[in-house]
């Protein structure tokens, strides 16, 4: 294939290979023809956010600084404007009522903005983990800013039991990362949803490790046999989440 000089030297990791699941072409787009990345409102957003959790977690910023370095450097680190005005004031809300009233549940915290290599599934990989602490078990915290909700514990998994599911490869990933760099699995694995103030936790189920490591070891795979790199138009997405759309001329079929 005319890039296997490229892909087949590839470092992996989680959004590398789930770019490719929202669109190939901006896979190819980003990673093959080296287009540059232009965040949207909603990346700024939730980089904007882990910034000021990492500073905070890691003891660069105090309890009583934070809401004056929220407000006083959003406008800097937030500079595009969503669909409708009524968003922006949304998210801003958010993300003052959060870190207004924040209560972090983990004290031994042992690394923020954790980088590992690992290898998963078989290929090197790269992951960085927002939070891993050590209060009751290894917990890897990742914050979000989507508003996921917890498990419904239906016999019949829900459409948002499914979502979350797709989010939790993402930890399954990392954990493999946690066992290779400090020789165990993480007991805990959680996400941090603050724009809703939402704490959703479940145990380590190795189960789940090894169905994410196929689903992931698969999905390379096609990656690394196409040769044709089709786009997939969808609205909201090109819109709005491509980091590359500026760049797309298939962005003009949405």
């Amino acid at each position: 294939m005319k890039y296997d000089f490229i892909i087949n030297d590839m470092v992996w990791s989680f959004s590398r290979i789930t770019t490719f699941e929202d669109c190939p072409y901006q896979w190819f787009l980003i990673y093959i023809y080296g287009s540059e990345k232009r965040s949207g409102f909603f990346a700024e957003y939730g980089t904007f956010m882990h910034d000021i959790l990492g500073k905070y977690l890691s003891g660069d910023l105090s309890k009583n600084r934070i809401i004056p370095y929220y407000t006083g450097n959003f406008l800097a680190n937030v500079s595009t404007r969503p669909p409708r005005s009524a968003t922006f004031r949304n998210y801003f809300q958010d993300g003052l009522n959060y870190l207004s009233n924040i209560n972090f549940p983990h004290s031994n915290i042992i690394a923020v903005e954790d980088e590992i290599d690992f290898v998963f599934a078989g290929h090197k990989f790269v992951g960085f983990i927002d939070c891993l602490s050590n209060d009751d078990g290894l917990t890897i915290t990742d914050h979000k800013s989507r508003a996921l909700k917890q498990r419904s514990k239906r016999k019949t998994p829900t459409r948002n039991d499914e979502e979350l599911d797709l989010y939790y490869r993402q930890l399954y990933v990392y954990a493999a990362g946690v066992k290779a760099k400090y020789g165990e699995y993480p007991k805990w694995l959680e996400f941090n949803c603050f724009r809703t103030n939402t704490l959703i936790r479940e145990p380590f189920d190795e189960s789940k490790l090894r169905e994410t490591e196929q689903w992931a070891s698969e999905l390379i795979s096609k990656i690394t046999a196409c040769d044709k790199w089709n786009p997939y138009p969808d609205y909201w997405h090109c819109k709005e989440l491509c980091d590359v759309s500026q760049e797309c001329e298939f962005r003009e079929m949405i």
